[in-house]
């Protein structure tokens, strides 16, 4: 077991088929994570990133009452940085959206081939209780 932050772990190049992060890489620096997660694999490897991303289903009308919440009771009162826009699934498949998530914007540029994104859906749906 290695304990340590994937920036510093210390691993022999090419010594894995399969690297992934769930919900984890966007904390990683992308000029460091990226080049190293690529030598670390093994020729044919797979870099596989996840992401959970919550898009309204009831086309944002909850969404919406919150953000309306936020900026009454949040953004009303203090001031920080610019407050995120509504996002569609459409935005997060986009270079801005990747860049966003993940911090690059085409992850071809660190050396990886054969990329592909896919998008998984599924549903929630809480009661009072939930």
């Amino acid at each position: 077991m290695i304990v340590s932050a994937f920036e510093d772990a210390r691993i022999d190049d090419e010594t894995y088929d399969l690297i992934y992060a769930a919900s984890a890489f966007h904390w990683v620096d992308p000029a460091v994570g990226c080049p190293k997660a690529y030598r670390l694999l093994k020729n044919g490897g797979t870099f596989a990133l996840f992401r959970n991303n919550a898009i309204s289903s009831d086309g944002g009308l909850l969404g919406d009452k919150i953000r309306a919440a936020y900026d009454k009771y949040y953004y009303g009162y203090y001031q920080p940085k610019p407050r995120p826009g509504k996002k569609t699934r459409a935005y997060y498949g986009t270079p801005s959206g990747i860049l966003s998530g993940y911090g690059f914007e085409n992850i071809s540029a660190y050396g990886f081939g054969d990329v592909m994104m896919k998008f998984y859906d599924a549903s929630i749906v809480y009661d009072a209780d939930g």
